[in-house]
């Protein structure tokens, strides 16, 4: 105060002036520091309600990153990753924008004293799918990796099998043969992405089972058929990939994919589906209460421990490598979720088919029919309706983080995220004439499937 006395002392001003500036700087000191120690403390004056309010923070990030931020339509001078510290709590519509990417926006709540975090925004690639094979694909079936395709080309009479692999611009031919050699043909991939089986019925009527290997094509395919009884064979691999599980009349045999060894179960009768995982057998059975569960011990696989009693139905297993049983009754299009451990029951699903979200800390499953996909968190018990479509779904697969998923239906290829505040994100990503098989490959980033535009037929692949 004496400095500030002095200072104006020497200032030619008289003693009432003098006495005014001080005031005015007294009652600005007053006023000034409770508005720094708010406004320092979160406060500020909302001009549209007319009151002060304790702001909030706005977190956000992308992927990838270094998207352009678009704030309530005004660009910000930030990219992401960043954070809005100090914002009034209210309704912000946020935009992420990058180039080369479908941008993603969403109305999200800032509230007072709280964080707020935007920090899942998927941006997709609006990059133009490429033809990577032409040609008359009748069938197409991509590895679980989504790195290797098996593609069966028609060729005027003739059919060939063939494997392309990521990033090579020729398939290699696996066989060749008439075009009515076969009827029924399905192809599976093993789960370690190595192996190849053919399932399919002879000119006679008899089961094939042909084994080729992916991982080294100059390998004679291996006939299996002949190392079983009966004129039915239905085969699936087990969760590994090491070994097939045949179900056939003579009873549940194991084929070791290496060498070739078949082993006999033991387990025989009438056997509606088997499946291998971890080396334990797990048999689906009728019974005069419905169909019986039954899992069979390791080592010794005639030891049996019934575990549950389903109603009766059409059942059969899917997708072994999952962390849970996924038993279909295709006659009710009921997916049923249990415990290998001791049969229980853990969730009941309208759906036809399913796929487990990889490396996920927790199960996580699609479930999906014709019409509807589902999302499900399998130890939180949630579900989520993704999806719901007047057009039939023909695939749906997670995007590798789990913050989307793809779907097809017959010209089309979407994407959608599964952030429920406001709407969800939907982006097409491939409309075409004819859309067949599609795949995520996470290694590359990559979208392979098989369409048609125009007179332009074969095998495509675009980032995503």
């Amino acid at each position: 105060m004496i400095a500030w006395s002095g200072l104006i002392g020497n200032l030619p001003m008289s003693r009432k002036t003098r006495l005014f500036l001080m005031t005015v700087f007294i009652v600005g000191f007053l006023v000034s520091v409770p508005l720094v120690l708010f406004y320092t403390a979160g406060y500020r004056y909302d001009i549209k309600k007319h009151q002060v309010e304790k702001t909030g923070i706005l977190v956000t990030d992308s992927s990838p990153t270094g998207a352009h931020i678009v704030l309530n339509d005004v660009p910000q001078k930030v990219a992401t990753p960043t954070s809005f510290t100090r914002i009034l709590p209210e309704d912000y519509r946020i935009r992420f924008e990058k180039q080369g990417y479908f941008s993603w926006e969403k109305t999200v709540e800032v509230r007072s004293s709280e964080t707020t975090f935007v920090t899942d925004a998927l941006l997709l690639s609006n990059s133009l799918p490429r033809l990577v094979l032409d040609g008359k694909t009748s069938m197409a079936v991509f590895s679980p990796d989504g790195r290797h395709e098996a593609l069966i080309h028609e060729d005027n009479a003739w059919k060939e099998l063939s494997v392309l692999d990521a990033g090579k611009s020729a398939p290699v031919l696996l066989a060749r043969y008439s075009s009515t050699m076969y009827t029924d043909a399905t192809l599976q991939w093993s789960p370690d992405n190595t192996h190849l089986l053919l399932s399919a019925h002879g000119k006679d009527g008899k089961p094939v089972l042909l084994l080729y290997s992916a991982s080294d094509t100059t390998q004679t395919p291996r006939a299996l058929q002949s190392s079983f009884p009966g004129a039915h064979l239905d085969a699936a691999w087990s969760n590994d990939g090491s070994q097939i599980v045949v179900n056939a009349v003579g009873g549940v045999f194991l084929m070791n994919t290496v060498d070739g060894k078949v082993i006999a179960t033991g387990v025989g009768g009438n056997i509606q589906d088997a499946a291998l995982r971890d080396n334990t057998l797990f048999v689906l059975r009728p019974s005069k209460n419905g169909t019986a569960l039954e899992r069979h011990t390791p080592g010794d696989l005639s030891a049996v421990k019934p575990l549950t009693i389903f109603p009766a139905g059409r059942y059969h297993f899917l997708d072994a490598a999952g962390p849970y049983l996924l038993i279909l009754d295709a006659a009710k299009q009921k997916l049923f979720v249990v415990s290998p451990n001791d049969g229980t029951l853990v969730d009941t699903l309208p759906a036809t088919h399913a796929a487990w979200l990889a490396k996920s800390k927790t199960p996580r499953l699609l479930a999906w029919n014709d019409f509807e996909i589902t999302a499900v968190d399998i130890l939180a018990g949630t579900h989520v309706l993704v999806a719901r479509l007047g057009t039939p779904i023909t695939g749906c697969t997670w995007h590798p983080s789990g913050l989307a998923v793809f779907y097809a239906t017959t010209n089309s290829i979407i994407a959608t995220d599964l952030d429920d505040r406001d709407t969800r994100n939907v982006v097409t990503l491939v409309k075409f004439t004819e859309l067949g098989g599609f795949a995520l490959d996470a290694t590359d980033g990559v979208l392979r499937f098989v369409g048609a535009v125009g007179n332009a037929r074969g095998l495509y692949e675009k980032e995503y």
